[in-house]
């Protein structure tokens, strides 16, 4: 098969995936519909696109904001590693579509205990030996029970932080949690007033905010916690210092969101948050958009470096073989007419029948005007004049219907008329 008939069968599927992929991202419908809330991604008015843009574009606060570095501001599609982000960096969490989950690898050994079934328990305690004791009755062999499998995610209350997201905010890290409903071991409770007040003196100019929903925090672990702003008796936003870093819990993410960024003390607030230059991350992984090393990082790891360079060698031979041709090409051109002797026949068959032997012989006299045409380019005059030589001046008859001996006497000077055409182009 050619490069040309192969061509278009690969760049078909390509175009029409290309086509797709762009027709899907210039939708403006996809961006307001396909994302969560909270999620930066989104630019209808639950999303945080302005506060992203926002943050992004208008760099570190100072006197001389031309002269300011600019700010980092990215997402977060990964789990959160104190190794792999800044040590004053700023996690922002928008209404996290769940809350924090801890792997099995993270429990400790007496929450694992705590997890195993009865079943399991019996079957794992080495102080318990096999067989009837005295306080139980012997019993008959029973078939073994089907060992029950210890969930991945454990169902049990969770402290707030994960182990590495701990040690992110001890570091120097500020995590922000707009959670807007249960997390953890904080919950919200619906109901008060709107009315927000400033109760500890952190963030100097930011007095007030305007909450959309009368939304407060709730939950045992906000004993360790200090409130900044309270709606009543119910905290709004608490901080909970630890380490070197802390951590602000909003129980509305709303004030962040596109919708209510603008209204009175929201956007100083979201700059209270970045505070000056520090790094930000907008957490995508909570709203489902997680990136993990992909295929080519695994078949790494499994030491499969060796074999993909053998693949691209080889892929790049196949490619340069076949680019280069040994001797002459192969003319595409395949002639369709058929010889056979049968359609020879049928096709006479089908001439006598739809027409006379006097329409038959106009009909190849013309063919070999058009002949004579097109290997002598002579046009008009001198074109019949060619062929009257070519027919020994013989003039051919007006009749429909020619005897069968004038036919043949005709049929044989055109045929030999054909024949010193052909000739002549080989002088």
């Amino acid at each position: 098969m050619t490069v040309r008939r192969w061509l278009p069968l690969v760049l078909a599927p390509v175009v029409y995936v290309a086509a797709v992929v762009i027709w899907i991202g210039n939708d403006p419908r996809v961006a307001k519909q396909a994302y969560e809330h909270g999620s930066t991604l989104n630019t209808s008015e639950n999303g945080a696109s302005l506060a992203f843009q926002y943050l992004a574009h208008r760099g570190a606060p100072g006197p001389k904001p031309s002269a300011n570095p600019r700010r980092k501001v990215a997402v977060l599609t990964r789990a959160l590693d104190a190794a792999r982000l800044e040590r004053d960096a700023v996690v922002l969490r928008l209404a996290p579509a769940f809350g924090p989950t801890f792997m099995r690898d993270e429990l400790s050994d007496d929450e694992d205990d705590d997890e195993e079934t009865p079943t399991t328990k019996r079957r794992h305690d080495p102080k318990k030996k096999p067989g009837p004791t005295k306080s139980e009755p012997p019993q008959k062999a029973k078939k073994p029970e089907p060992r029950v499998k210890t969930p991945l995610f454990s169902t049990r209350e969770r402290p707030l932080l994960t182990d590495a997201e701990d040690a992110f905010v001890r570091g120097g890290g500020r995590l922000v949690l707009a959670i807007g409903g249960q997390y953890g071991p904080i919950t919200t409770r619906d109901g008060g007033p709107h009315q927000v007040a400033k109760v500890f003196p952190l963030w100097p100019g930011l007095d007030r905010l305007t909450i959309p929903e009368a939304r407060t925090l709730a939950g045992a672990a906000l004993r360790r916690t200090h409130a900044l702003f309270v709606a009543g008796e119910g905290p709004v936003i608490s901080r909970l210092p630890l380490g070197a870093g802390d951590v602000l819990l909003l129980s509305a993410p709303e004030l962040l969101q596109n919708k209510y960024l603008a209204l009175p003390g929201n956007l100083q607030l979201l700059s209270a948050l970045a505070e000056g230059s520090r790094p930000v991350y907008f957490d995508e992984r909570v709203h489902g958009l997680e990136s993990d090393d992909g295929a080519i990082a695994i078949l790494k790891e499994w030491r499969f470096g060796p074999f993909l360079l053998m693949v691209v060698i080889v892929t790049i031979a196949i490619i340069w073989r076949g680019a280069r041709a040994i001797g002459a090409r192969e003319d595409p051109f395949r002639d369709t007419r058929s010889e056979a002797v049968d359609l020879v026949g049928s096709l006479g068959a089908l001439y006598d029948r739809s027409m006379t032997n006097g329409e038959a012989i106009q009909l190849y006299h013309q063919a070999l005007i058009r002949a004579a045409a097109a290997q002598t380019g002579l046009r008009g005059d001198a074109l019949h004049k060619r062929v009257e030589q070519l027919m020994d001046h013989i003039a051919l008859p007006t009749e429909h219907h020619l005897p069968e001996d004038q036919f043949q006497s005709l049929l044989t000077t055109i045929n030999e008329s054909f024949r010193r055409l052909e000739h002549a182009k080989h002088r």
